[in-house]
């Protein structure tokens, strides 16, 4: 039995706008470590949120996806967990009144992309399994002539790795295989159809 295939939550046209159009990023909190709940990746035509998403495999294995979505997305997919979280909440004998998902803006203090070409890779992690192996989009790698950005899932919880340092990177791409937005898209395209038939 082969593993299981875990694609990136993003729409493939944000990805399209991302492999080719960065212009800002930054962590959306005051986090100034490697390890970050949410990151923005913003081009000239929209801005996008980064964070990681969990699954738990019927094998036991915790994947942890990329997701990339616009804000408005973001608000949305929290506002449907509001009711369930509410009720943890009433079951442990809290009563707090939740406020509705806001929509974020980009804070002023992102930092810029140099301009220019750059090559973005979609990185697969690679779990090897009894049933074969699974693999997780986990991770965006941009690199440019003068600068190289890692933004992946961290293996061991819900953070995001954000780091440019060369060692960081390295130390994350090592199980994963890194593919070109096209191959990526048509891998998972392949994987999708094959599933459904």
């Amino acid at each position: 039995m082969a593993g299981a295939f875990i694609p990136l939550a993003c729409d493939a046209s944000a990805l399209d706008d991302l492999s080719t159009g960065l212009v800002r990023f930054g962590p959306a909190g005051s986090e100034a470590d490697w390890l970050v709940a949410t990151v923005w990746l913003c081009t000239a035509n929209a801005n996008y949120l980064a964070s990681s998403a969990t699954e738990v495999l019927a094998d036991g294995y915790v994947a942890r996806r990329l997701t990339i979505q616009h804000p408005a997305q973001l608000a949305a997919s929290i506002e449907l967990e509001l009711p369930e979280i509410h009720d943890r909440l009433l079951a442990h004998g809290h009563d707090l009144e939740l406020p509705p998902a806001a929509v974020l803006a980009p804070p002023s203090s992102l930092e810029s992309w140099p301009g220019g070409d750059y090559a973005a890779s979609i990185l697969m992690r690679i779990a090897p399994r009894p049933s074969g192996h699974h693999e997780v989009a986990c991770g965006l790698l941009m690199e440019s002539s003068c600068r190289t950005l890692l933004i992946g899932t961290d293996p061991a919880t819900q953070a995001l790795v954000f780091s440019e340092l060369p060692a960081t990177i390295e130390r994350f791409v090592r199980d994963c295989t890194a593919l070109a937005p096209s191959a990526y898209l048509a891998l998972a395209s392949s994987r999708s159809s094959g599933d459904s038939g």
